[in-house]
């Protein structure tokens, strides 16, 4: 099932993903925020981010701000309307989560939550995200901001059946797809979907290895 067919008109060579996948509409951010911070509770970058060994009851405010920032400037799908799943599609205009939107939709009253460490740590993320991004992504690379699956639905192939059908056609269209991880064991996953492993560098300041990949 999928939602209104204009959720893909910025982008007409994703139209052909009507009928196999769901484009989320707003009411629906709260609900991937907390599929992204159950599926990435012990994510290391996340865990960086924002602090503690485990998933902390506010988490999932960082990640609506995120999605609220940048709604309608990316694809935001799932399988289906549950919401177990998760994939978030950056075009190659879009470089990196708006910083003023970010704000604007509650990062501010993050930061005096979480402390102004939570601003530190997501610069520093932030510069070296781009610094590395900048030596293999072209004006033809769409970045994967994130893939997920609710927790106890993982190992059952959800991730695949979401990300493939967007796979074929960024291939279709001669186009890239660019992604990090911070996990070794998702190396290896990513792999058997076609991605190369283009660097293995530790953020700045941590030894948070961070594995960056491409296919296409």
């Amino acid at each position: 099932m999928t939602r209104k067919k204009e959720n893909f008109c910025p982008w007409p060579m994703f139209e052909s993903l009507c009928g196999k996948v769901y484009g989320l509409g707003r009411p629906e951010l709260p609900a991937a925020a907390r599929l992204m911070a159950s599926a990435f509770s012990r994510d290391p970058s996340i865990r960086y981010l924002l602090g503690g060994t485990g998933a902390g009851s506010r988490d999932w405010e960082y990640f609506l701000c995120v999605l609220k920032a940048v709604y309608g400037k990316c694809l935001i799908l799932s399988l289906d309307e549950e919401i177990n799943s998760l994939l978030i599609l950056f075009p190659p205009e879009l470089k990196a989560v708006p910083t003023g939107s970010f704000l604007a939709g509650g990062g501010l009253g993050l930061f005096r939550s979480f402390g102004p460490e939570l601003l530190l740590r997501s610069l520093n993320y932030e510069r070296n995200c781009r610094a590395v991004k900048s030596r293999f992504a072209t004006a033809h690379s769409w970045y994967c901001l994130c893939l997920a699956v609710s927790p106890q639905l993982q190992g059952r192939g959800f991730a695949s059946r979401l990300i493939r059908p967007a796979l074929e056609v960024l291939e279709a269209n001669r186009c890239s797809l660019y992604l990090e991880t911070h996990r070794e064991l998702n190396v290896s996953i990513y792999r058997h979907l076609g991605f190369e492993l283009l660097d293995a560098s530790p953020i700045p300041g941590t030894n948070i290895v961070q594995y960056s990949m491409m296919k296409g």
